[in-house]
């Protein structure tokens, strides 16, 4: 891997840790813990050592619901089981379960003209969705790269 690269994945990652502050950071001033590391993986912790670096990681099953089993799906999200006329606090009218990663929701933000893409983790006590893609087309072309990589 050539310096310039090195250099451009490392600007690019600190650049989204920026926009995702609970992620954690790189630290400018980092240093290598040993001389008998790869070269770039040297010049990595020299230039960008990791400053309690955590980033969300799914290693389970994601679930894309078909039509007929959305109206089913929004129990447990939307509203509470077996209470279908009554939102779930901190749910909105407009939020649709399209599907979930490991029991965390999928959104589809069905106020939007695109259809905006949220996920959201569960059990936390509040419902803090983050924007994912724009659109469902955006959000198949990621799913599409993550295909790529595991299969």
């Amino acid at each position: 891997m050539s310096h310039t690269i090195l250099n451009d994945a490392i600007k690019l990652f600190r650049e989204e840790l920026r926009k995702n502050s609970g992620c954690g950071a790189l630290s400018r001033s980092g240093q290598s813990r040993a001389s008998d590391l790869p070269p770039t993986l040297d010049e990595f912790y020299q230039s960008a050592n990791p400053d309690a670096l955590e980033i969300p990681w799914v290693v389970e099953w994601l679930t894309l619901y078909p039509w007929e089993e959305l109206s089913d799906a929004q129990e447990g999200f939307a509203h509470s089981v077996g209470a279908p006329g009554t939102l779930a606090p901190g749910w909105r009218s407009h939020w649709l379960v399209i599907g979930d990663a490991s029991g965390d929701p999928i959104i589809a933000d069905t106020s939007t003209r695109e259809g905006l893409i949220f996920m959201a983790q569960h059990g936390t006590g509040e419902w803090a969705p983050k924007a994912v893609s724009r659109n469902i087309g955006e959000f198949l072309v990621v799913l599409t790269a993550w295909l790529t990589l595991l299969c």
